[in-house]
């Protein structure tokens, strides 16, 4: 889960670029949920970049990630896919 806060009284819109890189796992995509949206995102390269507009106050993400064939404690955690986020201004922002 990923807490986003905006402690001023207005709306502002961003964009959430989210990298998600497999390793060697088998995990090629997954989900983040952010105000009810559910949005798919995949492994590789390419930055998964998702507007959001966040309200005053705290905005929770919830990032999914299936990983096929993996119980917990089962594999060491230099395997396991990582996820890394940003958090830009909407305006002239985007990696792309």
């Amino acid at each position: 889960m990923l807490s986003l806060v905006n402690p001023g009284p207005h709306p502002h819109p961003q964009l959430l670029e989210i990298t998600f890189t497999q390793r060697t796992s088998n995990a090629h995509h997954g989900h983040v949920t952010v105000n009810g949206q559910r949005i798919s995102i995949a492994a590789g390269y390419r930055t998964n970049v998702i507007p959001v507009d966040l309200a005053p106050g705290t905005t929770r993400v919830r990032i999914s990630i299936g990983t096929p064939g993996v119980r917990c404690r089962s594999v060491p955690t230099n395997v396991l896919p990582t996820i890394s986020a940003t958090l830009l201004p909407a305006t002239g922002a985007g990696t792309g």
